[in-house]
């Protein structure tokens, strides 16, 4: 918000590169249905980037009456 000035718009958003990709530790397990696994790593990724985008699109409605539907 500092660096935007409280006005957040698409053309300011940050992008997230590769640089940023996380590693866990934890082992992903096949379930025996095509390629399905249940991987720790994929559902944080899942829910951290659904919230984030639910923040964005508050966050621009709140703030400029805008979504801001793609956030990087």
């Amino acid at each position: 918000m500092k660096i935007t000035e409280s006005r957040p718009m698409p053309e300011s958003s940050p992008s997230i590169g590769p640089e940023r990709r996380g590693v866990m530790s934890e082992p992903d397990y096949r379930i025996g249905i095509d390629e399905e696994q249940i991987s720790s790593l994929e559902s944080l990724h899942e829910d951290l980037y659904f919230v984030t985008l639910d923040f964005f699109d508050a966050l621009g409605r709140t703030t400029v009456k805008r979504r801001l539907s793609s956030p990087g």
